[in-house]
C-alpha cells in the first residue's frame, strides 16, 4: 500500500515523437556535444600552454621532455639507444590505436552509426578533464 504520494510539482508528460522529429533531435543533440567538445579541448589546450610555462619556469622535466631529449641526442649521434628502432619507424606507419588519455574505438557498424551513443567521446572526455584537474592542481 502506497501511503505517500509526491506532491504536485510532479508530472508525467506523454509525447509522440514520428521518426523525423526524433532524427533531428539527435542531429541537434549531435552539434551541441561536438561544440562542447571543441570548448572542452579549448580549455585543455590553455592549461597545456600554462603547464609548459610552469614548467620552463621552475625548470621542470616530464617524461615528453627526457624521451624528446634522449631521441634528439641519438639523432645527432647516429648511435644510442633508439637507432636500430629510428630505421624500423621510416618504414611504415602504423594507425594510432591510442591517443593521450584513451584507446580510440574502432569503427561504428550500420546499427551503431544509426544509435550513436558517444559513449567513447564522453569517456575521453572525462579522462582529459581529470587529466587537466591535476596539471591545474600541479601548477597552483
Amino acid at each position: 500500500v502506497i501511503t505517500e504520494l509526491p506532491d504536485e510539482r510532479y508530472q508525467i508528460r506523454l509525447v509522440y515523437l514520428d521518426d523525423d522529429q526524433i532524427r533531428e533531435m539527435r542531429a541537434a543533440y549531435d552539434i551541441q556535444f561536438e561544440e562542447l567538445r571543441k570548448e572542452l579541448m579549448k580549455v585543455v589546450d590553455v592549461v597545456e600552454v600554462l603547464y609548459e610555462d610552469h614548467k620552463a619556469a621552475t625548470g621542470l622535466q616530464d617524461f615528453g621532455d627526457i624521451a624528446k631529449q634522449y631521441l634528439d641526442d641519438d639523432k645527432g649521434r647516429g648511435g644510442g639507444w633508439f637507432s636500430s628502432r629510428a630505421e624500423e619507424e621510416t618504414e611504415e606507419e602504423t594507425p594510432k590505436l591510442w591517443n593521450e588519455v584513451v584507446f580510440i574505438p574502432p569503427r561504428n557498424t550500420e546499427v551503431e552509426e544509426m544509435n550513436k551513443t558517444n559513449i567513447h567521446i564522453v569517456e575521453e572526455l572525462r579522462k582529459r578533464i581529470i587529466n587537466t584537474r591535476k596539471s591545474l592542481s600541479d601548477i597552483y
